[in-house]
């Protein structure tokens, strides 16, 4: 069974392609929704080109506003905020000058490079987020634009979506055939150490042959205890041995080769057992015949044992005789 290791190459890659995805789904969704989106208390704002603050503000950078219901606002300060000269539009402004009224509310004069509120204020309400005081990055106003370009687009989604589509189908290929269910792309077979072993046994081998040769001319071959005894045992074996007549083994082996010349009883087949048992008892007949007539006379005796030498017949009278006879013939 393959070993399987973890692969520390594929967790990266796999945690990368995951956390550029997540960051290009998150960062094209919430600006698609709001120009300034909002997490928790906090806005997301990228200075454009067009940098209203210039001077004040770095072009290009976002700037992480926070909320500024719960704040107190002075002048001077760097705000979000909806402005009386484009008040459907979040402008980033700086507050000019702070002014309360006759009800105890306060009202803002706004300004920025190119416009300034001398006759017409804000309220507090208008005024989404602070930014004075709360930092500004250049890199993430940077990355942020290059997330929602298409290029980025291309980078940080489509690219590592085919990737782990490629890792994964590797890991189902590598993985088919095997008994272990749990098996996932993070982890590889290590063939580097099977391939180890295979060379370590062959180095082995070749070392092990090297060394023990199968015939060393300048050896001396002496005769051992244990080949004399394997030499004399075949000689045993294999010699001619002389055989005794007059043991009970051999006279019983020779009383039954004097049969070895009879025929070969075949398979049975029911029409030759028919006609030889048909031939048994009319021979039967004719010799129990024979024996009824000429019994008492006992001139028939020789020719029967002529005629069937297989027979053991004995000089007897009567009953005896045809008792005898078909006892001999199977009847």
């Amino acid at each position: 069974m393959k070993k399987k290791r973890f692969s520390p190459l594929k967790f990266l890659v796999t945690v990368i392609c995951l956390v550029a995805i997540a960051s290009s789904v998150i960062i094209n969704v919430s600006f698609a929704k709001s120009e300034v989106p909002k997490f928790y208390d906090r806005y997301v704002y990228v200075v454009g080109e067009s940098n209203p603050l210039e001077g004040d503000i770095t072009t290009g950078a976002a700037l992480i506003a926070k909320d500024a219901s719960d704040i107190s606002i002075a002048s001077g300060d760097i705000v979000l905020c909806y402005p009386s000269d484009n008040p459907s539009v979040i402008s980033l402004r700086s507050i000019n000058a702070v002014v309360e009224g006759d009800d105890g509310s306060e009202s803002y004069y706004t300004r920025d490079n190119f416009h300034e509120d001398n006759t017409e204020s804000i309220p507090k309400q208008s005024i989404v987020a602070v930014c004075t005081g709360y930092p500004e990055s250049l890199e993430l106003g940077r990355f942020i634009v290059f997330t929602r370009d298409m290029k980025g687009i291309i980078a940080e989604f489509i690219a590592p979506c085919i990737l782990l589509v490629i890792l994964l189908i590797a890991g189902i290929i590598s993985s088919k055939g095997s008994d272990d269910d749990d098996e996932n792309i993070l982890y590889e077979y290590d063939e580097e150490e099977k391939e180890q072993s295979q060379q370590q046994a062959r180095k082995n081998a070749h070392v092990k042959q090297s060394n023990t040769p199968l015939y060393d001319p300048a050896s001396d071959i002496r005769p051992s205890e244990e080949l004399n005894k394997k030499q004399m045992s075949i000689a045993e074996n294999f010699s001619q041995k002389k055989v005794d007549h007059d043991s009970p083994y051999q006279k019983e082996k020779e009383r039954t080769m004097q049969y070895g010349n009879l025929p070969k009883i075949s398979q049975r087949n029911p029409k030759t057992e028919t006609k030889s048992k048909i031939k048994r008892i009319i021979y039967s007949r004719i010799l129990l015949l024979l024996l009824q007539i000429q019994c008492k006379t006992r001139k028939m005796l020789p020719i029967l044992q002529v005629l069937f030498p297989n027979l053991r017949l004995r000089k007897c009278q009567g009953k005896q005789s045809q008792d005898l006879l078909q006892s001999q013939l199977n009847i």
